[in-house]
């Protein structure tokens, strides 16, 4: 009887040291996972600051760079190769382009903006450069 709780206080025993080692070992990876979390946080939050900036650059060129769709528009050639000036009276409207945008349409000529300067090609004249990183 003796030996069999001796072996019962043993079998407690082991258990209860590989339990304190399990927790120990759990709380060791929570404790890296937290440190993780938060790094992947910092990260985060640097990229979403360079994004902003990028962004920001890139707002600055375009309104900078690029001409607003009205001025595109009284620069279009004419048929007798001038350019000519726009009129007040034209009528205009929206309707879906190619991609499912909007375009902008001169009812007296059929043409839209991107017709008269298509922004949309990657190797048009004047497209912003790679920004720095």
């Amino acid at each position: 009887m003796a030996q069999a709780e001796n072996e019962a206080r043993q079998l407690v025993t082991d258990s209860q040291q590989r339990l304190r080692d399990e927790v120990a070992r759990l709380e060791g990876m929570r404790s890296q996972l937290a440190t993780d979390v938060e790094n992947m946080a910092r990260h985060l939050e640097a990229e979403r600051n360079r994004l902003r900036t990028m962004l920001s650059e890139v707002l600055k060129w375009v309104e900078e760079n690029v001409q607003p769709a009205e001025s595109l528009m009284a620069l279009r050639p004419r048929g007798n190769g001038q350019a000519a000036r726009q009129e007040p009276n034209r009528a205009r409207s929206r309707t879906p382009g190619a991609g499912g945008e909007q375009a902008e349409v001169d009812e007296a000529s059929g043409e839209t903006v991107a017709q008269v300067l298509d922004l949309r090609s990657p190797n048009a004249a004047g497209a912003p450069s790679e920004p720095h990183t």
